[in-house]
């Protein structure tokens, strides 16, 4: 039997559906970062000028947090050389450039798990709570004091579940596994980041994801419990 639950937001509906758009032409060009769009092939429906407004901050949003720029063209170059404007909103030209490859697919898994996690889940050996799947009969994996990751792939501190992207759980896990230990970077790399993007991956990306995940387990902690190692790596100790 299943039960159902909310699906994902409208809202997180559109921003999969641009997002998906894109890594669609992506796919087809790998070599290309820049694609040109009629807003129709994102598949939202601009009929009006609410749903332009909508659709311009779901753009602004992905802006920030997706690493593309974005630019709208309303209107054409006729045959006579004459300024012409575009009647439907459908038909306004986008041009998306991707900035920043990495922080696109971040985000993009993050939205895609986001998604997931609010459609429909099964009754059985499932339940639903706080946006996010669990599943019975959990196993610990990994434990650092009140820090246990779970089987179900969740990672809590005492009951509270932890909300972050894949690739921060990834990291969380091996920290906890190598207590103590100094991880490198190439450690690291191995645990998260896809292998043909290792090479591509630098030094400041994985600073950039210890320091994030470093700041969420401070706030449970109270304290400070991932330390650097100048720049050799990094390593994660509980005080005594």
């Amino acid at each position: 039997m299943i039960k159902e639950v909310e699906v994902a937001p409208e809202g997180l509906l559109k921003i999969k559906q641009i997002l998906d758009a894109i890594l669609q032409r992506l796919s087809l060009n790998p070599e290309s970062q820049t694609f040109e769009f009629e807003l129709s092939g994102f598949r939202l429906g601009i009929k009006n000028e609410n749903d332009y407004l909508e659709l311009l901050d779901v753009l602004k949003g992905l802006k920030v947090k997706a690493g593309i720029e974005y630019e709208i063209n309303d209107s054409y170059i006729d045959h006579r050389g004459r300024k012409q404007s575009i009647t439907l909103y459908d038909s306004y030209k986008c041009k998306v450039k991707i900035i920043d490859p990495d922080k696109f697919a971040n985000y993009k898994e993050e939205i895609s798990e986001l998604c997931q996690n609010s459609s429909v889940a099964k009754q059985t050996g499932v339940i639903k709570e706080d946006n996010l799947l669990l599943t019975k009969d959990l196993k610990a994996i990994a434990t650092a004091d009140k820090l246990i990751a779970y089987s179900d792939g969740t990672v809590r501190y005492g009951k509270n579940i932890l909300r972050m992207r894949n690739q921060l759980k990834d990291l969380c896990r091996l920290f906890m596994r190598n207590q103590d230990r100094l991880l490198t970077i190439d450690d690291i790399k191995d645990e998260i980041v896809r292998a043909d993007r290792r090479s591509l991956t630098s030094f400041a990306t994985i600073a950039k994801y210890v320091s994030e995940l470093h700041n969420l387990l401070k706030i449970h902690f109270g304290q400070d419990v991932i330390f650097n190692q100048k720049e050799e790596g990094w390593y994660f100790r509980l005080s005594k």
